[in-house]
């Protein structure tokens, strides 16, 4: 048995190193960094508002040689100069534009975040500055019609939201929570949600999904009596699933969660005993299959150090503690949930953020339950738009409960000592913690 892990081993350490080469040998652009280059792109995130500037992320397609287009792939990271015309671009815009390809610079301090290897794992080898004069809109991406169709129907619902009276703040967390788009997130709010530990309820991830699933599939529990009643309600849960994945812009968290719910899902359906330790590593591998490059983004990281923490640790803690009372109940379990999670991902939030939430305990207590009521609040106002009264009423209350989310995130990050920072340990620590 030993040789077949071992050939086993072999065989998808080499498939991997395969893929990776295939990804890195592709006409890529690289060869011109460091010089001037017309060229044509197209914009593959959504361009924020800076100071002085609109940064969005290039996917080039071709570069002008001679008298000639050579195609060509890769990403650059670009910033536009502030103008009227810069904030108007969008994903899926198709650009022409002349200038100088510069390379990310190495951090020069030792032991300092480095961000050139940081973006050379997302694609990402060069960085440009475009002034109004240098670039032009050509066109439309003729791209992936599935996350600009995706992108699409998460502006129109956040247009809604408007239309409803969402603003500021309140528009803000609502839209990260129910449709991952953080871009209207202000710096003090992040500042407030980062200090108190809360941060992670705002980009959409295996929690929310966690909870679009709990609700589906209860909701349809009474469809399994009938017979093949498991098929049909694992197939209304797994539509249910990635609907809500594509209109949250089918963001790496949530098709992390997406796709170990859809393990999962696959094993109860079959009426087969659903190992988790499995589910998890099923469903990593997948994604890996298709991107090894998912492994050194550090939201892969901590999502999956979460769930394994949350998964290992939970029942043990769970069970030390009894109490007959429903809410003592529940609270214990939301307490054990965030425990778990914290101890799961403690060593590489300390690794590559240097700092640590001391309330992160009461925090998870009093937001879990208020990102429930957003997002089924959330949903339920974008849903019953045809009947004005009902989205109102839900618009309403969703208004009201993300102000008392708000107030009580406030409050936390009030409180002396709660954020500790400048802790640091090396790779070896953490691997060893």
């Amino acid at each position: 048995m030993l040789y077949i892990l071992v050939l086993r081993f072999v065989l998808f350490y080499f498939l991997g190193a395969g893929i990776i080469q295939l990804r890195n040998n592709r006409s890529n652009y690289t060869d011109f960094i460091d010089g001037e280059c017309l060229a044509i792109a197209n914009l593959v995130e959504s361009p924020q508002d800076k100071p002085r500037s609109v940064k969005s992320i290039l996917q080039m397609k071709s570069i002008r040689v001679g008298k000639k287009w050579v195609k060509t792939r890769g990403k650059v990271l670009v910033y536009f100069q502030m103008d009227s015309i810069a904030k108007m671009l969008k994903t899926g815009d198709q650009i022409v534009f002349q200038g100088s390809l510069q390379t990310i610079q190495y951090s020069q301090n030792p032991g300092e975040f480095n961000y050139r290897r940081y973006m050379a794992f997302h694609g990402v080898y060069g960085q440009l500055y475009l002034p109004t004069s240098n670039w032009r809109k050509i066109g439309q991406n003729k791209g992936n019609v599935i996350l600009l169709g995706s992108r699409k129907l998460r502006s129109h619902f956040l247009n809604t939201y408007r239309d409803l009276g969402l603003e500021g703040d309140e528009l803000a967390v609502a839209g990260a929570l129910t449709l991952g788009f953080r871009d209207n997130l202000g710096e003090e709010l992040k500042e407030a949600y980062t200090t108190s530990g809360a941060m992670h309820i705002l980009a959409v991830s295996g929690l929310h999904v966690g909870i679009i699933y709990f609700l589906i599939f209860h909701l349809f529990h009474f469809v399994a009596k009938f017979r093949y009643g498991r098929v049909i309600r694992a197939m209304i849960t797994f539509v249910c699933l990635w609907s809500f994945a594509f209109l949250t812009g089918l963001s790496p968290s949530v098709m992390r969660a997406a796709t170990m719910f859809s393990f999962v899902i696959i094993g109860q359906s079959l009426h087969r005993t659903v190992n988790i330790y499995n589910i998890l590593a099923a469903s990593a591998f997948f994604l890996l299959l298709i991107n090894p490059y998912l492994i050194m983004k550090i939201g892969f990281q901590l999502s999956y150090s979460a769930v394994a923490g949350i998964i290992y640790f939970q029942p043990k803690m769970y069970r030390l503690y009894r109490n007959r009372y429903w809410i003592v109940d529940k609270i214990w379990g939301l307490i054990t949930v965030s425990v778990g999670a914290q101890l799961g991902t403690f060593p590489l939030i300390i690794f590559y953020f240097s700092q640590f939430p001391n309330y992160f305990l009461l925090t998870n207590i009093l937001v879990i339950p208020f990102a429930t009521i957003i997002i089924y609040l959330g949903v339920m106002a974008l849903l019953f738009t045809w009947i004005p009264w009902l989205a109102t009423v839900a618009s309403f209350l969703l208004i009201q409960t993300i102000k008392g989310l708000n107030a009580s995130i406030h409050f936390i990050e009030s409180l002396p000592y709660s954020l500790s920072t400048g802790i640091s340990n090396t790779i070896l620590e953490t691997v060893i913690i």
